[in-house]
């Protein structure tokens, strides 16, 4: 829920196809934490490197600012090639680590970068207790162990609609449930008006209606299960959900152009109404926004969210580089501590204006969102406390499915040859990252 701008949104997309997670025990909280840097303290002829990706450049601009201003350090900012993730491991595996930068907050993320030998403890940080007890620990964690600091609301997916859409079907009550929302599908195509968008030719877009109809069997565990090689892409688990996506596009469901689909052109449809729900992560929000010329008030008063699944309004959550930030064992002791006071004031003293800056919502209770921020970007915030981690969340490798998928809308594979294709990149990429059992 952030002030990004499509090519921003577009270029996150990247390394989101790239990363995982899982949501793992709490860390613990101590009253009496060891001593942080004084926020404040100065900090003159300190230089600090900090890694970003394209996406990710403009986020800690005005932090980084005021901290220079408040402590005399200095911070370099490094733009890192997309796809982001692959250079930043190539560089540390060489020796090259910058003091900060963003990072997944995910297990896969953590685990790829190997947080244990390469990144500072963030456990006894300051500002943790202040974290909404709700979202505090549902990513960053590797183990027990704090090494993210999770800077907004992570990227969400779930069903964006349009409010005069389902009016003019005579659709007074938001679906509950995957049977009821298909119900509704059905009566807007009766009136006349295209029920879902997707977009074969971005292919990205594709994954995210069968990730929603695999949100029941995430929650039950199925991605652990995934995990261990007791359960595969290839069980009825994964075929049904990708077989209910496909039946819905044979019955007309969708866009007619599904096949040249494109991120763009979805979000126009959505908002003038030519389309009714889209299923998209919350970084669709800022693209709306943008289409509605930045007006929040027109954006809220013709687009509403609700989450998904088979048997409930359950929201995916999928986190990105943008979405979180880590600080580097560097083996200089002035420098990391330099960097802890740095992310201690990013969250502390510098956070309501980083905020106000960005239009992000608060992860602080005491602190207060923007009043800039659109109630759509809080509605689907608000998600997050009633979600469950997507594939790139929860599974040890993510394999192509969005490829897969847009192949399968193009008749160049089947349900069968999607899941099978799945089941066989999986392996081999569990096995080249040294998964256990594999």
């Amino acid at each position: 829920m952030k002030k990004t701008s499509k090519g921003a949104v577009l270029s996150t997309l990247v390394a989101l196809t790239m990363i995982g997670s899982t949501v793992v025990a709490p860390a613990s909280y101590s009253a009496t934490k060891p001593a942080w840097p004084s926020q404040t303290a100065k900090l003159k002829g300190v230089t600090l490197t900090m890694w970003c990706a394209a996406a990710s450049l403009a986020i800690p601009k005005s932090v980084i600012s005021s901290f220079e201003r408040a402590t005399g350090a200095k911070i370099k900012v490094v733009t890192i090639p997309d796809p982001y993730e692959s250079p930043v491991l190539a560089k540390i595996a060489t020796g090259d680590k910058p003091d900060v930068a963003f990072w997944a907050p995910t297990v896969s993320g953590l685990t790829s970068i190997n947080a244990k030998a390469n990144l500072l403890p963030l456990n006894d940080a300051p500002w943790i207790s202040s974290v909404d007890p709700a979202l505090r620990d549902v990513f960053g964690l590797l183990g027990k162990t704090r090494y993210a600091a999770l800077i907004g609301t992570p990227n969400l997916v779930g069903m964006f609609y349009n409010k005069e859409a389902f009016a003019k079907a005579g659709i007074t009550t938001l679906p509950k449930n995957f049977t009821e929302m298909t119900a509704a599908g059905v009566k807007l195509k009766a009136a006349g008006i295209t029920p879902f968008y997707d977009a074969a030719k971005d292919a990205w877009p594709t994954q995210f209606m069968v990730q929603s109809l695999l949100g029941d069997a995430a929650k039950s565990g199925w991605y652990q299960k995934l995990n261990s090689r007791e359960a595969k892409f290839t069980d009825p688990t994964f075929i049904n959900a990708v077989t209910t996506y496909k039946s819905l596009i044979d019955q007309g469901l969708y866009n007619s152009d599904i096949k040249s689909g494109t991120f763009a052109a979805q979000t126009t449809a959505l908002l003038k109404g030519d389309v009714a729900m889209v299923n998209q992560g919350s970084f669709l929000g800022p693209a709306l926004l943008a289409e509605a010329g930045n007006d929040a008030a027109i954006l809220d008063a013709k687009i509403g969210y609700f989450g998904i699944s088979p048997t409930s309004n359950l929201t995916l959550s999928l986190p990105g580089q943008t979405d979180a930030i880590v600080a580097f064992k560097t083996g200089n002791a002035k420098r990391e501590a330099a960097t802890k006071q740095f992310l201690a004031y990013w969250m502390g003293k510098g956070y309501a204006a980083f905020l106000d800056d960005r239009s992000y919502i608060s992860l602080q209770p005491k602190v207060a969102s923007p009043s800039t921020v659109p109630k759509l970007f809080i509605q689907v915030a608000s998600g997050l406390k009633n979600s469950v981690g997507a594939i790139q969340s929860q599974a040890l490798a993510t394999p192509d499915i969005h490829v897969y998928l847009s192949n399968m809308i193009n008749g160049t594979m089947t349900v069968q040859e999607v899941a099978q294709a799945m089941q066989t990149q999986f392996e081999q990429l569990a096995k080249a990252q040294g998964a256990k059992g594999f």
